[in-house]
């Protein structure tokens, strides 16, 4: 984003992230509408109006004071220079939420996994110390690439979702999930 983001709403934006991620695997978020006001929904709408605002306090404050970003090298002045996204403005929390939320997810989630899966393996995990240690680019060590896409493979987050083999009642709500259902 910018060093504006982060020296003033840092920290809010990574508690919101945090706390948007705890609600949005809720189960009620798969099986009901959006409409529907269930109290992990209003959390994660208060959140995007959250986001929404720290977005504009941002913008509105880098267009009081042009000169002070007209050379600056982050995402968000790149965005808002580029014909082709400046006029997007009004979806950039949006955008950057996105953003925020597949890095955190997926790279926090990689690396776990995949360092589990090797303190599983003493072996695995031998080869790969000695592999990169001929390597003086983690990224160059194909045992390591090979490592993360099985990782990927074994925890991808598609297996989170279920399908409802049969009918069944959401303990105290009158919601049923039908059969099939995902």
């Amino acid at each position: 984003m910018g060093p504006d983001f982060f020296s003033i709403n840092g920290a809010e934006l990574y508690d919101l992230l945090h706390d948007t991620e705890a609600d949005i695997g809720n189960v009620l978020n798969f099986i009901l509408p959006d409409w529907v006001p269930h109290p992990a929904a209003l959390r994660l709408r208060q959140r995007r109006d959250r986001i929404g605002e720290i977005f504009r306090e941002r913008l509105e404050e880098r267009e009081a004071h042009p000169d002070e970003w007209e050379k600056a090298q982050d995402y968000i002045s790149y965005t808002l220079k580029d014909s082709a996204t400046a006029h997007l403005d009004h979806l950039y929390a949006a955008h950057h939420t996105l953003l925020m939320f597949a890095a955190h997810t997926s790279t926090v989630a990689s690396i776990s996994w995949t360092i589990l899966e090797l303190l599983k393996d003493p072996k695995r995990m031998d080869f790969l110390r000695q592999d990169l240690s001929h390597h003086k680019d983690m990224q160059s060590s194909h045992y390591l690439q090979a490592c993360l896409k099985e990782t990927g493979r074994l925890y991808s987050g598609i297996s989170m979702l279920r399908l409802a083999r049969q009918a069944i009642n959401l303990p105290k709500t009158n919601i049923t999930v039908p059969q099939g259902s995902v």
